[in-house]
């Protein structure tokens, strides 16, 4: 089944570099906002979508429910008998590691997206803390950007208290 995966995570991959480099998921009225106006925070309800930015947000979360369910799929593969050294170790496929580093890499962009952009945003801090309390590989590589999307979630007082799961 390796074989499988790797061909739709290839698939995947390609896509989505792409619209993470051409910005797609950023729709037209955040630049706007960010050109025009002069205020330091943008209110993502203020934030006109549009057909290409949607089609982009909708692709980005496709690519995290596929991946996440790629991880469900491992995780309930593992034995009873796995020790806590191997669960450490647990590994991915190599292009399925790449995927969730390009999502982890735009989780604070999805901010200036408006409410798709959020709730995208949200799927992808779900599938980052997965991949750390389940422990797969690199999982240090998950933290960085969720870490400040927690830190910020707390400050604006619309998460719940998330961060001490990640004990480390």
């Amino acid at each position: 089944h390796k074989g499988h995966a790797r061909r739709l995570f290839s698939g995947i991959c390609g896509v989505l570099k792409k619209v993470i480099e051409e910005e797609t998921f950023v729709p037209e009225s955040a630049f706007e906002l960010e050109d025009g106006n002069q205020q330091k925070t943008m209110d993502p309800a203020d934030v006109v979508p549009d057909a290409k930015s949607t089609e982009a947000l909708d692709y980005i979360k496709a690519c995290t429910l596929c991946l996440s369910a790629y991880l469900e799929g491992l995780v309930e593969r593992r034995t009873d008998t796995t020790n806590s050294d191997d669960r450490k170790r647990s590994s991915v496929i190599d292009v399925a590691l790449e995927v969730a580093q390009l999502l982890h890499g735009i989780l604070l962009s999805l901010h200036s997206c408006g409410t798709k952009g959020i709730q995208v945003q949200t799927n992808i801090a779900s599938l980052c803390e997965t991949w750390w309390m389940q422990r797969f590989v690199d999982r240090e590589a998950m933290v960085p950007m969720l870490m400040l999307y927690l830190v910020a979630k707390t400050l604006d007082g619309t998460a719940q208290s998330r961060m001490s799961n990640l004990s480390f």
